[in-house]
């Protein structure tokens, strides 16, 4: 009697999650249509009913938690939600019919194992939560045969209080893989290497612009993808004056450099024993890392850096007296500059020539090919929307102002 209690209560769970007041403060019928293209002989099909939006507006609500869509603490996020969802769904009608035009609108036996496959895997995580409701519920250990029970039933009353079938959900997955092979369709012509010469082009860019402003080399992104010779790798080890220095510094400065300038001497030369204890390690070849834990005031910071720093000539990322001393070092690993400033004794060792790595130059590629592939695929659904030009009744999807 128990386990029967469980799997009630895991039922009433389901009606409660779905018991989503969908009304949005209009009234519309189930057969009012409330977007359709204005193209002239458009399929019947490419209307969007108030009932084919209604499931999936019920749908995305129970997701969310969502009971009373009305509920000021919601009604504006929920606005914004069936705007979302209409224009999903008119992009969705766009490519189902351009999937028909392209004949790419049928599913191999082989792809529709895969979507019955995700949608199993999804209605057995929704049945699983569901079941695990019931287990709360129950003052006893529920067998798994009664906690799937209580999970299937507790979904299909989900499901059928927002006026869903499984059939539904089926067929969402399926024409969203009509839809995905629409967009493959638009991007697969675009290849590897067609961002790699977009990349080499920018790196021409750089190029050009590294010798004639360092500032933009800089601030559009160069350095990901090309360095000059100079380029260095820097390792940098701060030995932080305290709070209570660091505080009387910046006082001084604002009525007596030369009292600053002597207080930064003072603690800099009390830093003198550790800085030697740094540059002995140095020497002996302890690991940056290590020696950040151990002495760095910014082994925080530097933890964002692993390998060091990045640096060029007139470098604008960093502090002029950081750029200055660490293009001093001689260019040979482990070679050392050392200079004091208000925040204390800065240590810099040369770690390498700065490259890009090849690991690196294949992930410029894949970002490029993405970007490339994403503007094409906006161009294209840009003009197919354009093509149909979908009415949307915004007033009775209470959206905002008629389209």
């Amino acid at each position: 009697m128990k386990a029967i209690k469980a799997i009630a209560a895991a039922a009433l769970a389901a009606v409660t999650l779905c018991g989503c007041s969908v009304k949005f403060g209009t009234n519309p019928k189930d057969k009012d249509i409330v977007a359709k293209p204005t193209k002239e002989n458009y399929p019947a099909e490419m209307e969007i009913s108030y009932k084919d939006f209604a499931k999936q507006y019920a749908y995305m609500l129970d997701s969310y938690g969502i009971e009373d869509d009305e509920e000021e603490s919601v009604a504006e996020e929920c606005k914004n939600l069936r705007q979302s969802i209409i224009n999903n769904m008119i992009t969705e009608r766009i490519f189902l019919q351009k999937a028909k035009e392209m004949g790419l609108d049928t599913l191999t036996e082989e792809e529709l194992a895969a979507v019955q496959k995700t949608l199993d895997e999804q209605i057995a995580s929704r049945e699983e939560y569901y079941a695990e409701l019931a287990q709360s519920a129950s003052d006893v250990e529920l067998s798994d045969e009664e906690k799937a029970k209580a999970g299937a039933e507790a979904l299909d009353i989900s499901l059928e209080k927002c006026g869903i079938t499984r059939d539904d959900l089926f067929e969402w997955l399926k024409n969203y893989n009509i839809a995905a092979k629409v967009t493959d369709s638009i991007v697969s012509a675009i290849t590897e290497e067609s961002a790699k010469n977009t990349v080499d082009e920018y790196i021409k860019q750089c190029k050009t612009l590294y010798a004639d402003d360092k500032n933009a080399y800089i601030s559009q992104g160069c350095t990901e993808f090309w360095l000059p010779d100079e380029a260095r790798q820097v390792w940098h080890i701060l030995l932080g004056f305290d709070e209570d220095a660091t505080l009387q510094i910046t006082s001084l400065r604002e009525s007596d450099n030369a009292a600053a300038d002597a207080l930064v001497a003072q603690k800099a030369e009390e830093l003198s024993e550790k800085q030697a204890r740094v540059l002995a390690d140095i020497e002996g070849g302890i690991e940056y890392s290590l020696l950040l834990l151990q002495y760095g005031s910014n082994s925080a910071a530097a933890s964002y850096y692993p390998d060091g720093y990045q640096v060029i000539p007139e470098d604008t990322r960093y502090d002029e007296k950081f750029v200055e001393n660490a293009l001093s070092i001689p260019a040979q690993k482990g070679e050392t500059a050392v200079y004091t400033d208000d925040s204390g004794v800065h240590i810099l060792v040369y770690a390498g020539a700065a490259t890009i790595t090849e690991e690196k130059m294949d992930e410029n590629v894949q970002t490029a090919l993405a970007s490339i592939r994403q503007s094409e695929f906006n161009k294209k659904l840009n003009e197919w929307t354009a093509e149909f030009n979908y009415q949307t009744d915004s007033e009775k999807l209470n959206i905002g102002t008629a389209e």
